[in-house]
């Protein structure tokens, strides 16, 4: 009973870091860093519970990544380029991994959809709803939006993204867990075409939506309909399947007519902000590359930033090219063999799939990754959730095939 009673305890402390991990904007609330608190449970009960066979499993699932970090670390010092943010930067990398090893080293295989799709799916229709209540806020007290964001920033001790103009009639509400919206807007579609839906699924599908159009993202806003449409063509012999595709053709034309809709796709697309957006990243990317060109194979260390171009004074290894800038940091050899590391693990789960399935899951996977060319969502700890969501991928497809 008390092993029983410690793995369901395991599984609650998951769902719970998870939670934190998409709902929060950081680590800390009230001055703690619950999510450094609730990892730590949950590794302390992978010690203790199922005479510790979890925490053993997670060794071996973390052993590969952390020799490769170790070996680019003492490249690192060989080189005499240790510097403090080379700390912080392996910090990101070990966090990524542990994180995305939870997965397949701590819970059943066959309890992964409800512990890990489901919640992180629930978050991000809760964080949808937040930024519908924000919204109405604003529009009751006349507070810009910008402003609420502003205030939950301050209130979180970080700097969520903003943008504002009188150019259009919506406001950017954007948080790091949007980059999991693609993911679940895949999932959702599949659901509602795949079974019987009612009122609260097309709720559900509309929240989410609602949260990829205010994110204000370009490539969300891409990556997101292509997942959609992945997600329907998959199973375009059903009628459902064409009809939910027609409707929602029509709807996109409806919207696509209106000022307003017009007014924001313009923002995003040929604004200044937009120009002054891409001219930066020019600009990062012709200095990644110089600096690749000078250690290509090996890397320039761990932590290593361009002196000149600094992004972040918080993290100034960080780059919003962040595969391009983890090249430059750890060379040919150490990048590719981390991305080898996670784009294999992934594909370990495609057992069972059909051949559409898997192509399907292998276009999912090359979506998220490209992600980490334009904004460093990959190397993180929402990219570790990310993974986790991924990963569960496959067995949600198999359930659902075998529902139908």
């Amino acid at each position: 009973m008390f092993s029983i009673s410690l793995t369901r305890l395991q599984d609650i402390t998951i769902k719970v870091f998870i939670s934190i991990c998409v709902i929060l904007p950081t680590g800390s609330l009230f001055g703690i860093n619950v999510k450094f608190l609730s990892l730590f449970i949950v590794l302390v009960l992978a010690l203790l519970s199922k005479n510790g066979r979890g925490f053993v499993s997670l060794f071996r699932g973390l052993f590969l990544p952390v020799l490769v970090l170790l070996i680019f670390l003492l490249i690192t010092i060989a080189n005499g380029r240790y510097i403090n943010e080379t700390n912080g930067q392996a910090q990101d990398i070990l966090v990524f991994f542990i994180i995305a090893t939870l997965g397949y080293s701590l819970i059943e295989k066959e309890n992964r959809v409800s512990l890990i799709t489901k919640t992180i799916v629930n978050c991000l229709v809760f964080l949808g709803f937040c930024k519908l209540l924000i919204l109405g806020y604003s529009v009751v007290s006349g507070l810009g939006v910008s402003s609420v964001v502003r205030a939950i920033s301050a209130f979180f001790d970080t700097s969520l993204m903003i943008m504002e103009s009188d150019e259009v009639s919506i406001s950017r509400i954007t948080f790091m867990s949007d980059y999991l919206l693609p993911i679940a807007m895949f999932l959702k579609t599949k659901e509602y075409i795949s079974r019987k839906t009612g009122v609260l699924d097309t709720i559900i599908l509309f929240l989410l939506m609602y949260s990829i159009l205010v994110s204000m993202s370009r490539f969300l806003w891409i990556i997101s309909l292509a997942s959609f449409i992945i997600a329907i063509v998959g199973d375009l012999k059903k009628r459902k399947s064409i009809l939910i595709f027609v409707a929602m053709t029509s709807i996109a034309f409806f919207l696509i007519s209106l000022p307003s809709v017009q007014e924001i796709f313009e923002f995003r697309l040929a604004s200044n902000g937009v120009i002054v957006s891409d001219s930066l990243r020019e600009v990062q990317k012709s200095a990644i590359v110089s600096a690749f060109n000078n250690a290509p194979f090996f890397g320039n260390g761990i932590g290593y930033f361009t002196p000149r171009l600094i992004r972040s004074d918080v993290a100034r290894y960080s780059y919003e090219l962040q595969i391009q800038a983890l090249y430059m940091q750890m060379g040919v050899v150490g990048a590719t063999s981390l991305l080898l590391i996670i784009i294999g693990t992934l594909l370990s789960q495609v057992k069972g799939l059909t051949i559409k399935e898997f192509f399907t899951f292998a276009l999912l996977i090359t979506m998220w990754i490209s992600g980490g060319f334009f904004n460093p969502v990959i190397i993180s700890s929402t990219g570790g959730v990310a993974f986790l969501f991924l990963f569960t991928i496959p067995d949600a497809m198999k359930m659902l095939r075998n529902k139908t």
